[in-house]
């Protein structure tokens, strides 16, 4: 069948939107460290492509206070421009920050790209440290004054998530468990699990995940190991969902 409701067929020309991350360049003199189970073996911040930022302060129509001067934004991938808070607003103006044991972000639209966003929609999602997201723009967006935005460098980035990789601990006689989770103040959100062969009787081991890469070189005790970063996290696009 080729035909489609009105309502259908609108849905499918309202624009996606996708937020990807980047993880940021990190340093490492590539020495061997011990860590014990729990330990951080590595971590780097994950920036937004791009970074934008309010100018002014957001109002809607009838002069309520929606969201302050300075909030910084990360562009989402879209055929308009969108860009969400980075983290929940607080001002009531915004709408309720939790909803239903969710948090709730901002995302403004400038649909006609003058440099001014003119209206927003929420991304609600259960983990609150950060912002992600994926799906089609609503055809309603709640109105405020149009204000500007401006770009800024995305090293700046306040309130930007963390890309943790954890030693979790021994997970057999020659295996040790690995994760790669994501969060603001700690890991919280996983995104593999990584059990390399290796320990005092078998030698050293490599692995790779999430683009950097690692060694490592004994057992020490029953509970930790001594591991090295070859290669840090690549600054390749995450996406996160």
């Amino acid at each position: 069948m080729l035909l489609l409701t009105g309502q259908a067929a609108a849905a499918q020309e309202r624009p996606r939107y996708l937020l990807t991350w980047i993880a940021e360049p990190q340093a490492d003199d590539g020495a061997p460290k011990l860590v014990a189970k729990g330990d951080v073996v590595s971590r780097t911040r994950l920036l937004p492509r791009e970074l934008y930022a309010t100018s002014e302060e957001l109002r809607a129509p009838d002069g309520r206070p929606v969201l302050e001067a300075g909030v910084h934004l990360a562009r989402l991938e879209s055929p308009v421009f969108v860009a969400c808070t980075l983290k929940p607003p607080k001002m009531a103006g915004a709408g309720s920050v939790v909803w239903a044991g969710t948090v709730r972000f901002m995302c403004l639209v400038d649909a006609d790209g003058d440099g001014k966003v003119e209206g927003y929609f929420r991304i609600t999602n259960d983990v609150p440290d950060f912002l992600y997201g994926r799906g089609r723009i609503p055809a309603k967006l709640l109105e405020i004054v149009p204000a500007r935005y401006e770009k800024r460098d995305p090293v700046e980035t306040k309130d930007a998530p963390t890309l943790f990789l954890t030693y979790v601990g021994p997970s057999g006689p020659d295996v040790e468990r690995f994760e790669v989770c994501v969060g603001q103040y700690g890991p919280r959100y996983c995104l593999s699990d990584e059990r390399p062969r290796a320990s005092s009787g078998s030698g050293p081991a490599s692995f790779a995940t999430m683009g950097g890469k690692f060694t490592v070189h004994e057992r020490v005790g029953e509970k930790s190991v001594r591991i090295s970063m070859d290669a840090p996290f690549e600054a390749k696009p995450i996406i996160l969902y």
